[in-house]
């Protein structure tokens, strides 16, 4: 049985730079609140304020995870906290990346994302641009920062320390919650995802998804973004409330 679901944003919840469906938060909202229904958070790599504002909307009301799992947040308290395995030595790493990122952007419509802590990235419109940036900083971290992993999303690319993935933040949030990785069902799309919906009990892919997510799945659903948040949702439920 699932007791907890958790949603991607980019990709799942929502497209990069396109209006929220509001009709299908609002439906979400709804179906988070019915009897037996199995509790819902987030699970993003965007920085706090952008997943804060989802959840938001959404009533999320247990804490949810940011920066691919990094930091954790309760909106019922105000409770921020970051990874245990983050601290300084990550830190120093993360400037120096980012130092490097900024002859990566130079010329291009990209920028470097500077509103994480545990992570370094470029953000960008152009999906062409962003693929060039990843290969150049692929080939950056694996010769300077072993110990750090590349993931991308149409939108971005995102440097992070191989400890500090979604996988680890949804297993530290079970252990926070008291709930077991094999009761937990999640919702991806990108690479950055599939660790996590490898490991979890349940897990979704929207319509949209890279191949190799939707090959690492349990359910490939139809619809897209939120469409499909809403169908994995509800496939759940229905789970639950099965004999």
């Amino acid at each position: 049985m699932v007791r907890l679901f958790a949603s991607d944003i980019d990709g799942c919840l929502s497209e990069p730079f396109v209006p929220f469906v509001l009709d299908d938060f609002a439906e979400l909202r709804r179906l988070t609140r019915l009897p037996g229904a199995p509790a819902f958070t987030l699970c993003t790599g965007r920085p706090l304020g952008y997943a804060e504002a989802t959840a938001q909307a959404l009533d999320v009301r247990l804490p949810f995870l940011f920066e691919a799992g990094a930091g954790m947040y309760d909106l019922t308290t105000g409770r921020r906290a970051w990874h245990p395995d983050f601290g300084p030595e990550q830190e120093r790493a993360i400037a120096a990346i980012q130092e490097h990122l900024e002859s990566v952007v130079r010329g291009t419509d990209m920028s470097v994302d500077r509103g994480k802590h545990t992570q370094a990235g470029v953000i960008g419109a152009d999906t062409d641009d962003i693929l060039r940036a990843r290969d150049q900083i692929q080939a950056y971290v694996t010769d300077h920062h072993a110990e750090f992993v590349v993931a991308h999303t149409p939108i971005s690319v995102d440097i992070m320390h191989r400890a500090l993935t979604k996988r680890e933040g949804l297993l530290w949030l079970g252990r926070e919650l008291g709930i077991d990785i094999a009761d937990m069902a999640f919702i991806g799309d990108t690479g950055g995802d599939k660790g996590a919906l490898e490991l979890v009990g349940t897990s979704f892919a929207p319509a949209n998804a890279t191949g190799p997510v939707k090959r690492a799945v349990h359910h490939v659903l139809p619809g897209t973004a939120s469409k499909a948040v809403l169908a994995a949702y509800q496939a759940c439920i229905a789970s639950s409330s099965s004999p």
